[in-house]
């Protein structure tokens, strides 16, 4: 993209914004997990729910990286166009 940055500094932007998307939608389904859990095994099991940390953390990881590879592939044709012909389109 050329607004005066190199590639290298461009690729660290577009990965920050897909790492914040991502980071986003992780934490939220491990809340929701965690919430759910807790709400569902109380009520209706009358047990504790424990989850595992480690499980919680992979899985953000896992959510993490998916999202940000998935999303530095789509949107480099993008990123290869200078901010001309974006505005002309």
């Amino acid at each position: 993209m050329s607004i005066g940055i190199t590639k290298t500094a461009c690729l660290k932007l577009n990965l920050y914004d897909w790492l914040t998307v991502s980071l986003i939608s992780g934490v939220g389904a491990a809340a929701g997990t965690w919430l759910a859990g807790l709400l569902i095994y109380e009520s209706q099991f009358s047990l504790t729910y424990e989850p595992s940390l480690v499980w919680l953390m992979s899985t953000i990881l896992a959510i993490s990286f998916i999202v940000c590879a998935v999303g530095t592939f789509y949107s480099r044709k993008s990123l290869a166009v200078s901010i001309n012909d974006l505005l002309r389109d």
